[in-house]
């Protein structure tokens, strides 16, 4: 499955949060909530998080998803 940058996911390989910077040959990038540095994971480890998840991580509401930019 394949993911939209922006969008944070699961890492099931360590069940680290991550949010999809973009992808990088067949893996994704993922970095963890507030920066850090970026990790590497096959799309097939990785599932959509939840929003507990992403609220335990401090997470906001507005901060889950991509913003769409209007013009």
């Amino acid at each position: 499955m394949s993911y939209r940058p922006g969008i944070y996911v699961i890492d099931r390989r360590s069940g680290r949060l991550g949010r999809v910077m973009g992808c990088e040959g067949a893996y994704l990038q993922l970095r963890p909530p507030g920066g850090g540095i970026e990790w590497d994971c096959p799309p097939d480890d990785t599932r959509l998080s939840t929003a507990r998840e992403r609220r335990a991580a401090g997470i906001r509401a507005d901060e889950a998803e991509p913003q769409v930019p209007t013009s």
